[in-house]
């Protein structure tokens, strides 16, 4: 794309120069604030990264439950902008219901010298970002923005025409690049129910179609091989109970829920902090299956000796080949009769008691083996596809960041560029990020 043919410099460090005609001006300039309070019957709204400024009801993650005292909450408007407590990591958010929010955020409020639209895009962009971490402050580095700080600072200012003209450059092409993500994103949905059609098969049916089937009578699958035995998981299992004293910043080594992606056996990294107490302890080679919103499917054997969460059910033994059972319980009918046995709205868990109690297929160990082996080498030729689609949405993501960015900043000059025809797809420009099962990776906090 072609570049301005003029540029000046400014003195912020967070965008150096802009092209000639624009002008900058402080934040505090632009915006107003909003701090009315009073509507405990406005809906509670949601500030998330993925899908801007929405009811609570729509947003499916798990989200802090407001305060008791509804009259302390913050109004929002349609057309504000929030700066919530991880506006440093993905921008401020767009507000596209009127309802009431946390008393800890702030609210912007234009004064129509920038369209919303703009600094919609704007506020969502890599520039813009870098400034936000420049203006944190709080006990936990990153946690708020210093509004007082932030509203200090100089954004670009285009005349009204050119700001109209980026968003127009910017819908059509952000459409354009969401379509892609959205193709890649069914594609990992149906190789993940793929996956999960061949465990489901395979760990109640075996391998040999060519034997005879008997009714299980177990309600969360019908039939299984003849020959092969039900029995009650505590019958067979040893439940670890272990716990000891967790050190922080030692060799002690932690994993929590936020470690454990979902239908997936590999250990992923957090920022996640963890107070030295007493926790749970697992020995590599244990099966952790988590109770805490089971339909999750987070089922994974310890690859090291470490502490844990009391939210994961620990099994240290097994009558056969522990893989098997993990395949076991990552059965969708298993997951689904788990699930359904929950107690807790909010925090649904499973009890260990009724999973202990539950019936599961036992084969003999060379067959358990054998089904080991096949799903092993049949998933990981799963996952390697689904990697690569991961890696495909991630270099989308990445271009439509660079792409706003460039665009809102003034790198590119789209003033000329003849705006086709098109389908828009995706008004909110959150995070699509997503996890190794193609579930997107953000939550609240």
């Amino acid at each position: 794309m072609k570049i301005y043919p003029d540029y000046k410099s400014t003195n912020q460090l967070w965008l150096t120069e802009i092209p000639r005609e624009w002008k900058t001006i402080k934040i505090k300039y632009a915006f107003g604030e909003r701090n009315e309070k009073g509507y405990p019957d406005e809906p509670l709204l949601v500030a998330s990264q993925n899908m801007g400024v929405v009811p609570k009801n729509l947003y499916n993650a798990r989200t802090v439950e407001a305060q008791k005292d509804l009259h302390s909450l913050k109004l929002v408007r349609i057309g504000d902008f929030v700066i919530s407590l991880r506006s440093f990591q993905g921008g401020i958010e767009y507000a596209y219901y009127q309802g009431i929010i946390s008393p800890a955020y702030t609210i912007m409020v234009s004064k129509n010298i920038l369209t919303s639209e703009y600094f919609r895009y704007l506020a969502k962009s890599h520039s813009f970002i870098e400034l936000l971490k420049t203006c944190v402050t709080g006990i936990r580095e990153g946690q708020n923005i210093d509004y007082a700080k932030l509203k200090n600072h100089r954004i670009p200012v285009p005349s009204r025409p050119e700001q109209e003209q980026i968003v127009r450059f910017l819908d059509w092409k952000v459409a354009s690049i969401n379509r892609l993500i959205t193709v890649r994103k069914r594609q990992i949905e149906e190789l993940t129910k793929l996956k999960k059609s061949i465990i489901n098969n395979a760990v109640t049916k075996g391998l040999n179609t060519d034997i005879c089937f008997k009714d299980s009578d177990v309600t969360w699958f019908d039939k299984m091989p003849e020959h092969w035995k039900i029995v009650k998981l505590k019958r067979v299992t040893t439940v670890r109970n272990e716990k000891n004293e967790y050190t922080p910043n030692s060799e002690d080594r932690y994993i929590g829920l936020e470690n454990i992606n979902s239908y997936s056996n590999d250990i992923r990294p957090t920022r996640s902090e963890y107070d030295a107490s007493v926790q749970c302890v697992c020995r590599r080679g244990d099966l952790m299956f988590s109770k805490l919103r089971p339909y999750l499917a987070k089922v994974i054997i310890a690859p090291y000796d470490s502490y844990c969460t009391g939210e994961l059910l620990i099994f240290s033994s097994f009558n056969g080949d522990i893989r098997f059972l993990r395949y076991v319980m990552l059965h969708e009918w298993f997951i689904d009769s788990v699930n359904s046995s929950t107690y807790g709205a909010k925090m649904p868990r499973a009890n260990s008691d009724y999973i202990l109690n539950m019936y599961v297929p036992l084969p003999s160990l060379d067959e358990q083996q054998e089904i080991v082996n096949y799903l092993d080498k049949k998933l990981l030729e799963i996952d390697n596809i689904i990697k690569k689609q991961l890696q495909i949405i991630s270099n989308l993501y990445d271009l439509k960041l660079r792409l706003i960015s460039d665009a809102v900043t003034g790198k590119i000059d789209v003033r000329d560029v003849e705006i086709p025809e098109y389908e828009f797809i995706d008004k909110h420009i959150g995070s699509d990020a997503v996890d190794a099962d193609g579930k997107n990776a953000e939550m609240e906090e």
